[in-house]
Parts: structure tokens; C-alpha cells; sequence
């Protein structure tokens, strides 16, 4: 991986550490859970179901000002979201 591409990822991991609006509960009320996901057991409270799939309730309970657990095993759907505002400003594609 090139020194430019690691740095890009390193400024988008710190935007999205600091920010926390997607597991706050500003912007989403519920995170989908992919099927045949195991989830984290401190999520299970927090699941229920619509139609077939599974989703847990917003704020994440490891949201506190930002992610406390961004860097260790977490909901697929928070390691592939890629964010609106990202993508604006050109960090992501």
C-alpha cells in the first residue's frame, strides 16, 4: 500500500472516530445485521426483526462521542458503511 493511500485512510478513520453521527443515533435510528451474522453479544439486546431481517437500535451502546470499539470486531455494516459526508468531500469512493 502507498504512503499517500495509508494517509488518506488514516484521515478518514480520524474523521469517522471523531464524528460518530452513523451510531449516535443522528443520523440512523437502527443498523441492519447481514444475514448469517454472528453478532456481538453486548448487541443482542438490542436486536429485533422487520421483515425477514434482523437489525439492532440505534445509539449503539459502543457510541460514546465516537466509536469505542472502531479498531476490534464489529457489526459488518459499521466496517462497510461508507459515509455520505466522506464521499463528498472526496475521501472515499
Amino acid at each position: 500500500m502507498s504512503c499517500q493511500k495509508q494517509s488518506i485512510e488514516n484521515e478518514e478513520q480520524e474523521i469517522c472516530i471523531k464524528c460518530g453521527f452513523c451510531c449516535d443515533g443522528t443520523m440512523f435510528d437502527h443498523a441492519v445485521v447481514f444475514p448469517n451474522e454472528v453478532i456481538r453479544e453486548d448487541l443482542s439486546g438490542l436486536l429485533f426483526s422487520e421483515d425477514g431481517s434482523q437489525f439492532f437500535k440505534m445509539p449503539c451502546p459502543h457510541s460514546n462521542t465516537s466509536c469505542s470499539i472502531y479498531h476490534e470486531e464489529k457489526p459488518k455494516i459499521c466496517s462497510t458503511f461508507s459515509c455520505q459526508v466522506l464521499k463528498t468531500i472526496g475521501m472515499v469512493g
